[in-house]
């Protein structure tokens, strides 16, 4: 696997987060609303994008029948 970059390691504990929680099925919304309630705000579109790079890598990944991603 190659270098995860600082946003993917970050959106990936992120995730991780949500799924101790009980969310065993995400969506890039999600986080964002997490992160906001964290006060540590990230655009949609940067997360959907690292959900992108997390898939690639094998870390996610994305059911298309329900458009949504899990571990």
């Amino acid at each position: 696997m190659s270098a995860m970059t600082p946003q993917q390691k970050f959106i990936i504990a992120t995730i991780k987060e949500l799924a101790k929680s009980g969310s065993e099925e995400f969506r890039p919304g999600d986080i964002a609303s997490l992160l906001r309630k964290k006060n540590q705000p990230i655009a949609l579109w940067s997360i959907r994008a690292t959900f992108t790079d997390l898939t690639e890598l094998g870390l996610i990944k994305f059911n298309p029948k329900y458009s949504f991603w899990h571990l």
